[in-house]
């Protein structure tokens, strides 16, 4: 018959539909933000992930290596590790899995990333997913004048209305962090402390900005 249909035909579409049929599952092991329904969207997504988010100079700034390393490096003072490990974090999901559902899918997960980036540097802080929290806890020096910033400082923001904010000041000013704006969203990226920790008089900014360092 014409319309018949051989077994050769219908490979093809049998294995889409096991391809699918595995998708749920995959999709379970990420982070909420990070899916979509829409198939072509997710691809366009994945895609953008994958390119640098910074030009070759920039990233020379920032120092650029992806490659994550657990422990820090011998001969490095705590600042240096901090930036290191900060750069070495970059594009992770740092709160994920163990603080999904406190910090709502990464909304509020700068405090627990912060804090998971110092441990990869080696300086013992607990997992703290509060910004005041994690203040108390470190117990560093205070510097209310954002223009003295170096690199491994934390930089902290705080608003009326009860928002807040940290990062770590890297290499050139820039502040990592974990951002909404990111490509995949609340990811760690580096951002200008201006995206980061907004002035007051921007929209959603902090109107008590300050720095914090380590004790000597």
């Amino acid at each position: 018959m014409d319309n018949a249909i051989s077994i050769s035909q219908l490979e093809p579409a049998a294995s889409l539909i096991s391809a699918q049929s595995a998708e749920p599952e995959r999709l379970q092991e990420q982070p909420r933000q990070a899916r979509t329904s829409d198939t072509t969207t997710r691809a366009i997504s994945d895609a953008v992930a994958q390119l640098p988010q910074f030009s070759e100079a920039e990233m020379a700034l920032l120092g650029g290596d992806r490659k994550i390393k657990q422990k820090p490096e011998k001969g490095l003072d705590l600042a240096e590790r901090i930036v290191k490990a900060a750069e070495e974090s970059r594009g992770e999901y740092l709160w994920y899995p163990d603080h999904a559902e406190i910090t709502e899918d990464g909304n509020k997960g700068c405090a627990i990333s912060v804090a998971r980036v110092l441990q990869k540097a080696g300086y013992k802080v607990g997992d703290h997913t509060g910004v005041r929290n994690l203040e108390n806890a470190l117990g560093w020096t205070r510097i209310n004048d954002l223009s003295k910033a170096q690199p491994g400082d934390l930089v902290v923001g705080h608003n009326k209305q009860g928002g807040n904010h940290i990062g770590i000041v890297g290499r050139g000013g820039a502040v990592w962090n974990n951002s909404w704006r990111a490509i995949p969203m609340n990811t760690w990226v580096a951002e200008p402390m201006s995206f980061a920790i907004r002035p007051g008089w921007m929209w959603g900014g902090y109107t008590e900005r300050y720095l914090l360092r380590p004790k000597q």
